[in-house]
């Protein structure tokens, strides 16, 4: 993958500061040489300061143009080996190319006449044995910046993944955990208590494994479809107790073989779903229908009888069933309304593709 040359520059670099120090810095061994060569000649170091802070300027700045064009074709951590490769590479050819000029260009330029004509290759060794040093230095430098900076970057989107992948589970458990459900489960509670003690108990059961299950599926992405059918013979309990003969369940399951999948708490969902838009009458029970027809759909319905006022409630439901599917990379879910029978197809998963860890419930 190539980042555009836009998105980088000499500034995002970050290296201003060793620029101004490293290109003096550079042209001190250069003057010292000189000097230790030729003897000390103020117009010989002049001239050689000068002229070294100009051409070390520019080979710098060519070598920072290169860094940059190696990084766009070869960006990222995983591809560490060849831009070090292709980058050094270049450094050295452009600086091996820059002292053979710079040591005729100082001949010429010397007007102390103490540079002798450089003879190939002695005269050419020591210097570009110079400045391939302080090139690789100064490379390994801007290379390990970026590294750094590249592991930096992936541990902020590790992290940003993890903190978005934590708010998405908790608001996920708020959305299903429903303070409502749980206020009005524990006012029937309250009331079976005095009418029967028996009941009560086992509806604290229920409510105990209902709650435990909510707990533990915000842990796992897949549940066995026999788990979620546990927790809905459950939860089925709970809402039989507070509606009575105002809701009425169809379980069509037939032969219902293989070990599906299905996101934790799809039923649940779905169930509420019915709930929240419908009326619920002993003269007329909402009825829901969970049916295996074969293939790896299972299908929910419940008959519509809307109500006329739509209590406000929590944000999620089918529309955050929808998006988790997607997420997960499962089929579409298949969901038509013929103004009589609300139907959801869900998808399951195979287990021999996918390896969830059970709810016990």
């Amino acid at each position: 993958m190539k980042v555009p040359l836009s998105a980088l520059s000499f500034d995002a670099l970050h290296d201003r500061w060793l620029r101004l120090i490293g290109i003096p810095l550079a042209v001190v061994p250069f003057v010292g040489l000189t000097i230790v060569a030729y003897g000390y000649n103020p117009q010989l170091v002049l001239l050689m300061s000068i002229w070294g802070l100009i051409s070390t300027s520019i080979l710098w700045h060519l070598l920072l143009w290169w860094v940059i064009r190696v990084r766009m074709e070869y960006p990222g951590r995983e591809n560490t080996r060849r831009r070090i490769i292709k980058t050094f590479g270049g450094y050295s050819l452009f600086t091996i190319l820059d002292q053979f000029i710079e040591t005729r260009v100082l001949y010429q330029l010397d007007p102390t006449g103490l540079i002798p004509e450089p003879v190939f290759p002695i005269d050419y060794l020591i210097p570009v044995a110079m400045a391939l040093f302080f090139a690789i230095v100064v490379g390994s430098y801007y290379e390990g910046a970026y590294n750094l900076s590249q592991y930096r970057k992936a541990v902020e989107r590790t992290e940003a993944v993890k903190k978005k992948r934590l708010e998405n589970e908790l608001a996920r458990l708020k959305s299903r955990v429903n303070p409502h459900f749980l206020f009005n489960s524990l006012n029937s509670l309250s009331a079976l208590i005095n009418e029967d003690r028996h009941r009560a108990g086992v509806f604290l059961d229920e409510l105990s494994s209902v709650y435990r299950y909510m707990l533990q599926a915000g842990q796992r992405t897949l549940a066995p479809l026999r788990d979620e059918l546990a927790f809905l013979d459950a939860y089925r309990y709970l809402l039989n107790e507070r509606y009575g003969t105002a809701l009425h369940w169809q379980m069509e399951l037939g032969d219902l073989a293989g070990e599906w999948l299905l996101p934790p708490l799809t039923l649940q969902i779905l169930v509420d779903n019915a709930i929240k838009y419908n009326r619920l009458l002993p003269e007329e029970p909402l009825t829901i229908t969970i049916r295996y027809q074969g293939g790896n759909r299972l299908d929910v319905l419940n008959t519509v009888q809307q109500k006329g006022i739509q209590v406000k409630t929590q944000p999620g439901g089918l529309n955050q069933l929808v998006t988790q599917y997607s997420a997960l990379g499962l089929p579409p879910i298949q969901i038509s309304d013929n103004g009589k029978t609300f139907r959801v197809s869900l998808p399951m998963a195979s287990q021999n593709q996918h390896e969830p860890n059970s709810i016990v419930i």
